[in-house]
């Protein structure tokens, strides 16, 4: 079994031909809390959306504990209580 709850790798996503994400890698262990930072537009909200449902990849490898993705599921088949339930969840600060 892998060290890591969450495994990402490979991640593309574009927006009407602009790469947000270009072959990322991300990897989460077990406990560990993660901070995403960077400028404006260097793609951490893209990120965190195709990890909680709220966007599909067009490219790469999404590994958890959980399940196996080889695409994420469209986010109206992720209901909250199955995001929940994986501990994967999206919140925005007001």
């Amino acid at each position: 079994m892998s060290e890591y709850l969450l495994e990402m790798s490979g991640i593309c996503k574009s927006f009407a031909g602009v790469h947000a994400l270009d072959h990322v890698d991300f990897k989460v262990r077990p406990g560990k809390v993660m901070c995403l930072a960077g400028e404006n537009g260097c793609g951490k909200s893209t990120l965190v959306k195709i990890i909680s449902g709220v966007y599909t990849k067009d490219e790469g490898e999404v590994t958890s504990r959980v399940r196996k993705y080889l695409k994420l599921l469209r986010p109206r088949l992720l209901s909250w209580e199955y995001r929940l339930s994986i501990r994967i969840c999206l919140f925005f600060q007001t």
